[in-house]
């Protein structure tokens, strides 16, 4: 008989590091088609019943090559018996791995368990129980938690469906916990009274859900409220014998106890009640619950840091071994991995700077891998935010350090860490978006996920258009649903992806810097903003004052000459060069040194400045330098090779609007303008989303010639909207986007990511390249520009540097009012170079000359054959 899986624990703490595996070897490549003999099928049930066995014998068998265990199977049985053992056998390769630390590989055979489970429509093992509670608190762990609350209220929905009463408290407690990583307090609470509403007296459960109360009650400030739920789930917590699972339970509300007492200033009994928790799964666990361990060290070590840090630099340094798991230690690792990291480099900063400096630079580098394989929006920009912090700490430690060396060498080492500290925090929701963007153009796609993705984009489209309320809940519920099936069928944590080498980086950045200039910016509003510029390979970095960027006041100057009109600045031109001159010497002290090329790496406020629009020695950067912006220096070195594009231009030219849109004169003459050049325009009805996500596999110049909103969900104006969401799920090859729409470029300032805005949709997409407006576009004047951009373009293939050349010709060409960058400057690059070869199209004049030159010509051989035929 097949062994009872162990199956794990319902709350989890912190996550793991992933595993390099070859390749898995999928069900479909090792199902037979063939008849199976009942002899051959009870052989092949032996095997996986031999494999369970190892399982739990020698797990390490499994943990160090987990994808070559269960490679051994030759087939997978056919009958009902065998599909369920096959099932069994995926679940404790799954929890083997889990209990190992080895998280993210645990997560991708849970992921193919609730797969296989679901496609064979098996009724053992339980889908719920032993499938989907423990994969969606593995979600939890990794702090993927839209995932997770998608797959808990899944599994809540099949519970009912099946009446598993009993299920549903504890599927409850976990859905709690992962909206408390939300920081939904709200949900926290109507849910744990939800599940209360199914517990009997005396449950286990009911103590999980007084704990879960009582850390949300802790998170208002409600602090009796917390006293009274924590005490309660701690005296549950005692009625029971404490082992295992209930052990487990037991730690963490003593862990809660301790945030009470610390919010209430006791640190003693915070320090008491987290040492009980580390003593009772140290003696009781001393060869497992790794993870729960770490925690709790963790959280001690984060408690006494200040009063004593070389006590908790022993604690920190044990969360760290605990979780350092030989072979996988130098591979992705999850947040308590981080957390300790970041506590080692927090102790060392008054201690030892130069390990503080280690433990910060590891830091980074764990907490960027670990992002990577995020999947939902929210949960990335919540660990951004938390990086930042880590991020400020770190880059100020290194600043210091900056600004107290002599020697030439190890400044340039300095600056370098520094410029590639804050440009691997920068877009990294970008970069994963690009992977997975990238995995969906491949090949190897599955059908499902292709048709999956396909009824996204529909469902998004229709709920752009849906004005009903209670229609736009019920699309909202399906693409939920549908997101998660798809996020699936995308195997992302069977998929890997380049880490961001420290010396390879390097050398990429001073080889790029022969030939162009590289800046990287770290702006604070509260504290010194940094600039890092590499420049014929040396990387020199400059401290900008708090008190000198607060005298800047670049948010007003951006606001009076980059707004709605063009009036500030054609009332006081001299005011304008004053302060535009002001605030270049300020955020740009290297402009006497750098090339004429120059790349920025943009960070707050900046994302809002059009910089070429600034003055340098009397003239706008632009009439000198060529300047383009990238989301983060990472992408320019992942994606550095530059292909050549015979790109054809396709327009959405949309004119005629209602819904509160005026009409757009201009795009008559962008339609004029572009029409030049070979491509297709999809002209005012035939503009629409449909058209559009229709061309998106062409590697064509796409232009969109329409309304664009950029308020706090920017989306374009087709024959309906389409959305950021709805940007989210479509894949493009594009070489460059082109959106001369009012505030294409604008959106909300997000930290370490940039603006929530089109240009980033469309780069996080796979587009080489986008060019947009940051502010209301003159309707006039963006037509000339495009016209000018296309022309040069066609001269010159670097979208770039065709852009900076239509700026100067613009400038050149027009009356001295539209100097004025409020006409010019709006529209920049944002991108990695590319290269785009763009093509005319012949006129019918030039048709009947070229039909006049070749008439000629053929006259002119029957003349000469005439001749040699008569002898003259």
């Amino acid at each position: 008989m097949v062994k009872a899986c162990a199956f794990f624990v319902l709350f989890f703490i912190g996550c793991s590091e992933a595993t390099k595996n070859e390749p898995f070897k999928t069900i479909e490549k090792i199902q037979q088609d063939d008849v199976i003999t009942k002899e051959v099928e009870e052989e092949q049930v032996t095997e996986i019943e031999r494999l369970i066995d190892i399982t739990f014998d020698d797990p390490k068998q499994v943990v160090l090559q987990p994808d070559s265990f269960i490679n051994q199977l030759k087939s997978i049985p056919n009958s009902t018996l065998g599909k369920e053992s096959y099932a069994l056998l995926l679940l404790n390769i799954g929890y083997v791995l889990r209990e190992s630390g080895s998280i993210l590989a645990s997560i991708r055979f849970y992921e193919r368990a609730f797969d296989y489970c679901t496609v064979n429509q098996l009724n053992q093992p339980d889908l719920v129980l032993y499938v989907a509670k423990p994969l969606a608190n593995l979600y939890t762990r990794i702090d993927d938690v839209e995932k997770s609350i998608s797959l808990h209220e899944k599994a809540i929905k099949i519970a009912e469906e099946k009446g598993q009463i009993d299920h549903l408290p504890g599927l409850y407690n976990n859905l709690a916990i992962a909206y408390e990583q939300k920081n939904d307090v709200d949900r926290v609470l109507k849910i744990s009274r939800k599940g209360m509403s199914y517990t009997q007296a005396g449950s286990i459960h009911l103590a999980l859900l007084c704990n879960a109360l009582a850390k949300s009650y802790l998170e208002t400030n409600q602090i009796d409220s917390a006293s009274y739920f924590n005490e309660n789930a701690l005296r549950l917590f005692q009625t029971y014998q404490l082992k295992e699972d209930t052990l487990i339970w037991f730690g963490s509300a003593l862990k809660t106890e301790s945030d009470i007492a610390v919010y209430q200033g006791n640190f003693s009994k915070a320090t008491r009640s987290l040492s009980n928790a580390i003593d009772l799964t140290e003696s009781y666990f001393p060869h497992s619950k790794q993870r729960e361990k770490a925690k709790y060290r963790v959280a001690r070590g984060a408690l006494t840091i200040n009063q004593n840090p070389r006590s908790s630099i022993v604690d920190f340094q044990f969360a760290k071994n605990l979780l350092a798991l030989d072979s996988l230690s130098s591979n992705v690792s999850d947040y308590t991995f981080t957390h300790a990291l970041h506590g080692l480099a927090k102790a060392y900063s008054d201690i030892n700077p130069d390990s503080a400096l280690y433990y910060y630079r590891s830091t980074i580098e764990n907490d960027y891998k670990t992002q990577q394989l995020i999947v939902s929006k929210a949960s990335n920009y919540k660990n951004s935010k938390w990086n930042r912090g880590v991020l400020k700490e770190y880059v100020g430690l290194l600043a210091k350090r900056y600004q107290n060396e002599q020697e030439k060498e190890t400044l340039q080492s300095l600056a370098l860490q520094l410029f590639w500290a804050i440009e691997l925090s920068k877009g990294r929701q970008v970069q994963r978006e690009i992977n997975r963007s990238q995995k969906w153009l491949e090949e190897d796609m599955s059908a499902e996920g292709a048709a999956l993705r396909a009824e996204l984009q529909v469902l998004h489209q229709q709920l752009s258009a849906s004005g009903d309320e209670e229609t736009t809940q019920q699309l909202a519920r399906q693409i939920a649903d549908l997101s998660f099936q798809f996020q699936l069928s995308e195997k992302y944590f069977e998929q890997t992806f380049q880490t961001i080498d420290f010396d390879q980086l390097a050398d990429f950045l001073l080889e790029k810097s022969k030939t162009t200039s590289l800046v990287s910016y770290f702006i604070q509003n509260d504290g010194e903003s940094y600039a890092v510029c590499i420049n014929d390979e040396v990387a020199v970095a400059y401290i900008i004052e708090d008190y000198v960027f607060k005298n800047l006041n670049a948010t007003q100057f951006i606001s009076d000459y980059f707004g709605d009109n063009p009036y500030a600045y054609e009332n006081n031109p001299n005011q304008y060069i004053e302060q535009a001159q002001g605030i270049a010497q300020a955020l740009m002290p290297f402009m006497g040194s750098v090339k004429e090329d120059l790349i920025l790496s943009p960070d707050g406020l900046l994302f809002k400045l059009p910089m070429d629009a600034l003055i340098h020695q009397d003239k706008f950067i632009m009439e000198t330098k060529t300047l383009s912006y990238t989301y983060s220096f990472v992408l320019n070195f992942l994606y550095q090779s530059q292909d050549t594009y015979k790109s054809d231009v396709l327009l959405f030219a949309k004119s005629k609007h209602n819904e509160g849109f005026r009409d757009l004169d201009f795009v008559e003459n962008e339609k004029k303008e572009i029409g030049r050049f070979s491509g297709e325009i999809f002209d005012e009805e035939e503009a629409t989303v449909q058209a559009f996500i229709n061309q998106l596999d062409n590697k064509d110049v796409l232009h969109l010639a329409t309304h664009a909103v950029s308020d706090r969900e920017p989306y374009i104006v087709f024959e309906s909207r389409l959305t950021l969401d709805g940007l989210s799920v479509v894949a493009m090859q594009s070489p460059l986007v082109v959106l001369s729409a009012c505030e294409s470029a604008g959106g909300e300032i997000i930290q370490a990511e940039g603006l929530e805005s089109l240009n980033k949709a469309f780069i996080s997409k796979g587009v080489k390249g986008v060019i947009a407006a940051q502010w209301p576009v003159d309707d006039q004047s963006v037509a000339k520009l495009m016209g000018m951009f296309y022309e040069e373009l066609y001269q010159d293939t670097s979208p770039i540097k065709a852009l900076t050349r239509a700026k100067r010709v613009y400038i050149d060409v027009n009356e001295p009012v539209y100097k004025n960058p409020w006409y010019w400057a709006s529209m920049n690059y944002v991108g990695i170079e590319t290269q785009i070869q763009l093509e005319k199209k012949t006129t019918m004049g030039g048709r009947w000359m070229l039909f006049l030159v070749l008439l000629v010509l053929a006259l002119f051989v029957l003349y000469k054959k005439h001749k040699k035929r008569l002898g003259v």
